[in-house]
């Protein structure tokens, strides 16, 4: 999280004064305050914002420590800043899809719409990191079919929206069927 480097600012405003850089930054976006959105505002910089979930218990369960309530007036921040000063932040948010919060993807594009994100991305989880939130390695068909579904209707709400819309685990989905529900599964 480049917010928490304590030198950032000054090297951000340095680089900022050369117009023809496109600053990419990825943020949790907790740490941005209204003297950061008027920053950013002011300079050509996109944002790819981790947001693992749009619904606050989930979320503030993924990003332990997190406030569902600071995230969305940071995103207001950003917003209304590029509205005063007539800037050109480019939001893009990225979720990692996982067992806590497959369930809850359709959700987003509505989200994304409302804080003017351009960009929905949709990545996968490491299996190494946390095994129990792996929601491919271990899925059953019917998890997998869920998720080819929501995807695709995920998919064309963007286009509703004019979000451009990409899932990093597409493929797979597309050549897995994933293991059969059985017996012991449901014990």
């Amino acid at each position: 999280e480049v917010f928490l480097v304590d030198y950032f600012k000054e090297l951000f405003l340095k680089s900022a004064s050369l117009p023809r850089i496109l600053h990419s930054i990825t943020t949790n976006a907790l740490l941005i305050d209204e003297e950061w959105a008027k920053i950013l505002a002011y300079s050509n910089v996109s944002l790819l914002c981790s947001i693992d979930s749009v619904i606050k218990s989930t979320y503030e369960s993924i990003r332990r420590g997190g406030k569902f309530e600071d995230l969305l007036k940071n995103l207001d921040l950003i917003n209304d800043a590029n509205k005063k000063y007539d800037g050109n932040i480019q939001l893009h948010l990225m979720a990692v899809v996982m067992k806590r919060n497959y369930q809850e993807l359709l959700l987003f594009p509505q989200f994304c719409k409302k804080f003017n994100f351009r960009t929905l991305i949709f990545d996968t989880l490491w299996p190494e990191l946390l095994p129990d939130e792996d929601i491919l390695s271990n899925s059953d068909i019917n998890t997998l079919e869920y998720l080819r579904q929501v995807l695709n209707a995920v998919g064309e709400e963007c286009k509703k929206y004019n979000i451009y819309f990409r899932c990093t685990f597409k493929s797979y989905l597309a050549n897995h069927n994933g293991r059969e529900k059985n017996s012991s599964d449901e014990s």
